[in-house]
């Protein structure tokens, strides 16, 4: 896993654990997810981006993965960085533009977290609560029953990532 510097943590790169997750677990749908890149001082929107379609084309055509989504990043009520609400605006905004010309990645926008914020994070304004995770699981649940439902792929093994 990378640190906020860039560097390795246990000697293996995200990547090349991300890789050797789905290479062991051989789904045939990846739900993809995250955005702590974002809440340092210094990021790049377009490279998070590009990071992220980076993966999700190699898990399509690299591991043959049929049908990936990706979850628009969510907004955080303490951010470390004031630019992070504003950052990930962009990442979700260019993430569904990206998305929109292709048949086997979808994209689940995070929708509904700004009623009740409070309730649905927990008190370090960046994780969800008990309650907010039961509102994700719901949207995730809506998100890859769809994505199953409208894809040439019949999608017997999910995974988050």
């Amino acid at each position: 896993m990378a640190r906020e510097d860039g560097q390795e943590v246990s000697g293996k790169s995200l990547f090349s654990y991300l890789t050797e997750a789905v290479y062991d677990f051989k789904p045939t749908m990846v739900f993809q997810l995250g955005g702590n890149d974002l809440d340092v001082k210094i990021s790049d929107s377009d490279q998070v981006v590009t990071a992220i379609f980076s993966f999700v084309n190699y898990l399509i055509f690299g591991m043959d993965i049929q049908t990936v989504v990706i979850g628009h990043v969510f907004r955080r009520l303490k951010p470390c960085y004031m630019h992070y609400n504003a950052k990930i605006e962009a990442v979700n905004n260019t993430l569904t533009a990206k998305a929109s010309s292709c048949n086997n990645i979808y994209i689940m926008p995070n929708k509904g977290f700004k009623d009740e914020a409070e309730a649905k994070h927990y008190r370090d304004g960046i994780h969800l609560s008990h309650s907010g995770n039961v509102c994700f699981a719901n949207k995730i649940h809506r998100k890859v029953v769809f994505a199953r439902d409208h894809s040439y792929a019949v999608c017997k093994h999910y995974f988050v990532l």
